[in-house]
Order: structure tokens, then C-alpha cells, then sequence
């Protein structure tokens, strides 16, 4: 049976079952418990479920808009830590000629992490899991040497098995 907002979605011809930043943080969550025990990191997006007043108390104590969802806090190499900006499943950020698309939260975004990369740290987009695993190893300069593969972690994760 479907729930009122696939019902919804399907009438405005959206596509159902896109991933949200939420549910792609509680993969990435997953993995690095399983995978990666000892790193420290924490999330900090809320898909915009916030009431207004969260909403104002937050802004009064985070006066910057435009901070990566995740952070890892650990050295590597000349980058004092980790962000990734997740975004949801198929979302667009850049136009087809490589340039940032133009909305006001996208610029705010932009800008930010041009900040952020002039103090030290290395900063990306994600749109999947496949994507944040990617981005973590060549950050971590990671060398695969287990044996269950890489892939097999991916599919127990998505499958919510983990």
C-alpha cells in the first residue's frame, strides 16, 4: 500500500524511493562503525526538519550557513580533516558545462567550502555511498587487504542488514 507521499510524488511525476541526505547518513554512519571503529566524525544535517525554534537557536550559535553535513576529524597528509556536503540521491549541483548550478543555499555551500579549503581542509560533494567509501580512501589513502570485499559491505549496508 502506498503512503500518502509516494501517492503525492507519483501524481507530480517525481521519481519514488530517492535516497535522502538522512538515510545516506545513516549508511555512511553504518560503514564506519563496521569499517572504520576508531575514526571520529559526526553529522550535522537535518534534512530541514527542524521547528523554527531549533531553527533560531541554531542560528544563533552556527552564525555560518553553508557547513559540510559530515566531518571527520583526523589528519591526513596537508588536510586537517574531512567534509562532505551529502546530497540527496540524483540531486543536481553542477550544469553540464561543469559550473555550479545557481540557487542561493547552493552558493552559500560553495562559498563556504572555498573557505573551508583555504584553512586546510579537504572538502566534497556526495550524492552515494559508493561515493563517500571513494572520497574516504583516497582521503585515508586506503588499500584494500580483506578479504569479504568491498562490495559485499556495500550490498549488507543498503540492504539495512548492518
Amino acid at each position: 500500500m502506498k503512503n500518502r507521499i509516494d501517492t503525492l510524488n507519483a501524481k507530480k511525476g517525481k521519481a519514488k524511493n530517492k535516497q535522502t541526505e538522512y538515510q545516506l547518513s545513516l549508511k555512511i554512519a553504518s560503514y564506519l562503525k563496521y569499517q572504520h571503529s576508531k575514526l571520529i566524525f559526526k553529522f550535522t544535517n537535518d534534512d530541514g526538519n527542524l521547528t523554527m525554534m531549533q531553527a533560531v537557536r541554531r542560528k544563533k550559535v552556527n552564525p555560518f550557513s553553508g557547513f559540510p553535513d559530515f566531518q571527520l576529524f583526523k589528519k591526513s597528509g596537508d588536510y586537517a580533516g574531512l567534509l562532505i556536503e551529502l546530497k540527496r540521491e540524483k540531486s543536481q549541483v553542477y550544469k553540464k558545462n561543469g559550473e555550479y548550478k545557481k540557487n542561493e543555499h547552493l552558493k552559500k555551500q560553495v562559498e563556504m567550502h572555498d573557505k573551508l579549503r583555504r584553512e586546510g581542509y579537504s572538502v566534497h560533494f556526495c550524492w552515494d555511498l559508493e561515493g563517500f567509501i571513494s572520497i574516504l580512501n583516497k582521503y585515508l589513502e586506503v588499500k584494500w587487504k580483506f578479504t569479504c570485499g568491498i562490495q559485499n559491505i556495500i550490498a549488507i549496508i543498503k540492504k539495512g542488514k548492518l
